[in-house]
């Protein structure tokens, strides 16, 4: 299943959406109000010969629209042509029915208007407002653009936010896929063992094939049936407690590549090994309670389903093939009533061509049934399939928002430069270095970015904590998540901003005062 079928993920998906489009809406609002203060004229001439402000108004938003329209059906142009890629992120078979589908049908005729008015109302009255005379004789400026710098700095909380968010649940998967999971799994193949024959003719046929390293059989990584009781005493009293059975072959430990923290492993052929001794994992000698388990006697259920009695040899370090969950409580006991899973281990040959002669020998065995099988690494990987899916998805997101940001404040600096050409100029002639006049620029900027910083951060946190708190073994959220996230947000000012400064620092003063 993809990470679509997951309903917080679905939840998580929309919130980044309309945070996305709520930043392409910012961008819209920065750049057609800085870009409306060039268009005053033109404004002054309309209500001139007669334009009221709600004319002009109309005129703004209907432009708005138009550019809303166009945006909407080249969307939805790429939305099919990238479809493909995202059902294949996601593992399902999404399909877009513009017109058929009565749901995209609404959304997408609601959202033109919607979008329209969100990203152009603001601007249609910050034009309307200014006095006629005031528009002819020149005196209308941008002034502090307050407005515009506190949609800048909700731009950067949310690019922020994206970028701490991306980052953690990477780190949060590369913790998983790297962790140790208490046994080699590389090169080991599982396959149920075929109906109506047992496990030491499968292993006979399969252990002589070249490239074979060992057969063993387990119901490893699964989960075996369900917890049975195991009954011991302390101290005389008798105690109970219910705990995974793990019924294997003698050789599953070395096979496996388990380890063992405390005692020993099975001897291969002792019967008395195979008759009454039994391995614990780490968190079961915990919960029985033992000082020392070594020696200690537990009764549990043999192949006939009797309670008998077995001394403990070994303790082995829980295989956690699931890190998302508290390792499982397991004992291993040899069996052979109950090993319907055989494990190949292969060795470092062209394990390909091992394949090959295995499902050659598999045929032989069951030729009325094809050879099924999987690799326990990708059995391991594929509990963090969702996790997986869901970090790439962000990923792309956080891509997304990165860029339209950039775009955003490039625009708005392009603006804003030119606004202050003539102070850049004078500044300039009295002696001001290319270095001090691209801090000044960039300085406010930086401001912006740390405001940002305050709001992103604590909520940033808050967020992916309670996000990583499903997970029973998860990272710690660490300083150096958020001073990458600001170190890429300071790196984006510089790149954008940075650009435009320079340019109009190494300007000529005397062609900038000239031509003011």
């Amino acid at each position: 299943s993809g990470v679509s079928g997951n309903k917080k993920f679905i939840y998580i998906f929309s919130v980044v959406g309309v945070l996305l489009l709520l930043l392409a809406c910012i961008n819209y609002v920065n750049s057609s109000t800085a870009k409306s203060l060039t268009r005053l004229k033109e404004v002054g001439v309309r209500k001139v010969v007669g334009a009221s402000k709600g004319h002009v108004r109309l005129q703004f938003l209907i432009e708005t629209g138009f550019f809303v329209l166009l945006a909407v059906i080249i969307g939805a142009g790429l939305a099919e042509y990238f479809l493909p890629t995202m059902n294949e992120l996601t593992g399902k078979s999404l399909s877009l029915e513009y017109f058929s589908d009565p749901f995209i049908l609404s959304f997408l005729i609601l959202i033109v208007p919607g979008v329209t008015l969100m990203a152009g109302l603001y601007p249609a009255f910050f034009v309307s407002r200014f006095k006629t005379l005031k528009i002819l004789k020149g005196e209308v400026h941008g002034g502090k653009a307050a407005f515009r710098k506190y949609l800048v700095v909700f731009q950067l909380i949310t690019t922020l936010m994206l970028l701490f968010g991306t980052q953690i649940i990477s780190r949060q998967i590369d913790f998983f896929m790297d962790a140790e999971v208490g046994m080699d799994p590389d090169g080991i193949v599982s396959a149920f063992v075929p109906q109506g024959k047992k496990y030491e003719v499968v292993k006979e046929i399969v252990a002589k094939i070249p490239g074979v390293e060992a057969v063993t059989a387990s119901p490893l990584p699964g989960v075996f049936g369900t917890k049975m009781p195991v009954e011991w005493k302390v101290n005389n009293e008798d105690q109970k407690i219910t705990l995974y059975y793990t019924p294997a072959a003698m050789n599953v430990v070395n096979t496996m590549g388990i380890e063992i923290i405390q005692g020993r492993d099975f001897v291969a052929d002792s019967q008395e090994d195979k008759q009454s001794s039994i391995l614990i994992g780490e968190s079961a000698a915990g919960a029985l309670g033992f000082e020392n388990p070594l020696g200690q006697q537990i009764k549990v259920y043999n192949d006939q389903f009797e309670m008998v009695n077995r001394t403990i040899i070994g303790v082995f370090k829980d295989p956690q093939f699931n890190l998302k969950s508290e390792p499982l409580m397991r004992v291993i006991f040899p069996s052979e009533r109950f090993l319907s899973r055989v494990n190949i281990k292969l060795d470092n040959s062209d394990r390909a061509e091992t394949m090959a002669r295995i499902t050659d020998a598999w045929d032989e065995v069951q030729p009325e049934a094809p050879f099924q099988y999987s690799m326990m690494e990708d059995q391991i990987e594929a509990n963090y399939e969702k996790e997986q899916k869901f970090g790439r998805i962000i990923q792309y997101f956080s891509w997304i928002a990165i860029l339209i940001a950039a775009l955003g404040l490039f625009g708005l600096s392009v603006f804003t430069i030119v606004q202050k050409y003539k102070e850049i100029g004078i500044r300039k002639v009295l002696g001001a270095s290319v270095g001090g006049l691209v801090f000044k620029f960039l300085k406010g900027y930086f401001i912006l970015i740390a405001i940002a910083s305050l709001v992103a951060i604590p909520t940033a946190y808050y967020l992916m904590d309670g996000w990583l708190s499903d997970f029973a073994n998860r990272i710690q959220i660490g300083v150096v998540v958020f001073a990458l996230g600001i170190g890429a947000a300071v790196f984006i000012v510089v790149l954008t901003v940075g650009y435009q400064s320079i340019r109009a620092a190494l300007s000529n003063p005397v062609s900038i005062l000239r031509d003011e």
